[in-house]
């Protein structure tokens, strides 16, 4: 019986390793060889649908920006640098849109997760309140 495909949102932030990101993006494509069908998607996301360059200036192509997200199982904040925090940022601080698309993403139901800084982003949010 085929069961639907999941799908997990990576929204890759400038700076972001792209290690963590490609080690979590070939964990799924090796779950759907094993199972012998495609349970699993990974969907790369840019602030803005545009390449993103990771920590050693290498650009990764996305397949859209945060804002036309499709429904996920899962969303994961890329990221190997600190929100600016309720100080606020500088005018580019892509702070205001990750927390849109994080609490819209907790909405849906959907799992939330960080890769090297990405769980500050998600704590920044508001939505580890009641986790250790």
């Amino acid at each position: 019986m085929t069961q639907a495909v999941r799908r997990f949102g990576f929204a890759l932030l400038p700076g972001h390793s792209l290690l963590g990101c490609s080690a979590a993006v070939e964990a799924l494509a090796a779950a759907n060889d094993v199972l012998g069908e495609a349970r699993y998607a990974s969907v790369l996301l840019s602030l803005d649908g545009m390449p993103v360059a990771a920590a050693r200036g290498t650009r990764v192509v996305v397949h859209g920006r945060l804002a036309d997200t499709p429904v996920l199982a899962a969303a994961v904040v890329v990221s190997e640098g600190l929100p600016a925090g309720d100080a606020g940022g500088p005018a580019d601080d892509p702070g205001p849109a990750v927390t849109a698309w994080l609490r819209a993403r907790s909405q849906e139901g959907a799992t939330l997760g960080g890769l090297g800084c990405g769980a500050a982003w998600v704590a920044q949010a508001g939505l580890l309140a009641g986790y250790r």
